[in-house]
């Protein structure tokens, strides 16, 4: 992959995990889940404030090659002031339809494998698989969104496919671990 296209896919990655409209904030972790990372991966944590005054938290997790992107895994944790009244499958429709937009509009081939609902650790949950070309290179995105009484959790994990055992293993790896609250 040369420098333009390790570029788009930078980009590209960052604005599906919508990433791009975040400051970066201290070290140590304000989230409320726990996770063990992947060992060798730059972790970043995000500052969000939106419209109505809830902080929620972006923390990404990146591996990289010669300063080129392989993967990246992020979770999005925002604090529910919905009443408990959120309608999951709604928000999910509206992130996949966004990350399509989005495909389009880079000009990628988007195809999606698979999408269900189910539980993740015991919580509602929706997911979907799908894979893209972008300037030759293929990669596997995943998302899956979750709730629980306090939180709405989106996670999203990505990879060139070239390299996938070895990443795919060490996201699926992480998200074991992963706690929600």
């Amino acid at each position: 992959m040369n420098n333009n296209h390790q570029i788009k896919f930078i980009v590209l990655l960052f604005a599906m995990s919508l990433l791009f409209t975040t400051p970066l904030v201290a070290k140590e972790s304000m989230t409320k889940f726990k996770i063990n990372w992947p060992i060798g991966w730059n972790v970043s944590e995000k500052k969000k404030e939106n419209r109505n005054l809830k902080t929620s938290y972006i923390v990404l997790a990146l591996k990289t090659l010669n300063n080129k992107p392989e993967a990246f895994l992020t979770i999005h944790e925002m604090p529910r002031n919905d009443g408990e009244k959120a309608n999951l499958e709604y928000e999910f429709e509206v992130m996949i339809k966004t990350i399509t937009k989005l495909a389009r509009k880079n000009k990628s081939n988007l195809e999606i494998i698979k999408k269900e609902a189910f539980k993740f650790k015991s919580h509602p949950a929706f997911k979907a698989a799908m894979t893209m070309e972008i300037n030759g290179s293929k990669i596997t995105q995943e998302i899956t969104m979750a709730l629980t009484n306090k939180y709405m959790y989106a996670i999203t994990s990505a990879h060139l496919n070239e390299i996938k055992t070895e990443n795919s293993k060490a996201i699926e790896k992480a998200l074991d671990t992963l706690e929600l609250f």
